[in-house]
């Protein structure tokens, strides 16, 4: 299902909402096997079928929510769900928003660890259009965006740099005195990537 989005989508669209809810079935964080796979295919999918996928945006935040933030899940799943998180934010931002305080910290670890450029660059853009809309949501895992966005090492993509300066200067100036303090705590390397915005 994932390579068939991938590689040929127009087959797939006029499927999308029988399929969907199939794969929807299979993300239990209990079957690891079952849960990457579904978890690529229905990242994959909305990729490439964007708003098609705007429906069913809820019940998947809703399934992946216990795979981001369990404990001992498979690094692949983890990286995969992170991902299919942020394509679904592209698509409907308000229905991630408001999971943000609970998914904050764990889907920044994960997205931290993501290797696939184009895939951590998609990831990252969703994670910063919720993040947009619900600062709020991330004020207490600002130390893991904050590692989220140095794990690009002075590599992010121009569109991506100049978001996560907005979000970086917005953070400045709605918890000053929170930037300040975590900002002393980073180690010298992390700070330095920082510095380029304008931390």
């Amino acid at each position: 299902m994932g390579d068939i989005a991938k590689f040929c989508p127009v087959h797939l669209r006029p499927a999308i909402p029988h399929y969907v809810p199939l794969l929807l079935r299979s993300v239990l964080p209990e079957n690891t096997a079952s849960s990457n796979n579904a978890c690529w295919a229905l990242g994959e999918i909305t990729f490439s079928s964007g708003t098609l996928v705007a429906p069913f945006v809820p019940d998947l935040v809703t399934a992946l929510i216990p795979i981001i933030t369990g404990r001992r899940m498979a690094a692949s799943l983890l990286e995969n769900s992170a991902i299919t998180l942020g394509r679904l934010a592209l698509v409907s931002p308000d229905a991630v928003a408001v999971h943000l305080p609970t998914l904050a910290q764990c889907w920044c670890s994960a997205l931290a660890s993501v290797r696939a450029h184009q895939e951590k660059e998609a990831a990252f853009h969703g994670l910063c259009a919720v993040v947009r809309l619900n600062p709020n949501g991330m004020v207490s895992a600002l130390e893991w965006f904050i590692k989220a966005i140095a794990s690009w090492n002075r590599n992010a993509p121009t569109e991506l740099h100049a978001n996560f300066c907005h979000i970086v200067h917005g953070y400045k100036n709605f918890v000053p005195e929170v930037w300040a303090h975590l900002v002393q705590s980073l180690d010298s390397e992390t700070q330095s990537i920082l510095q380029q915005y304008n931390a």
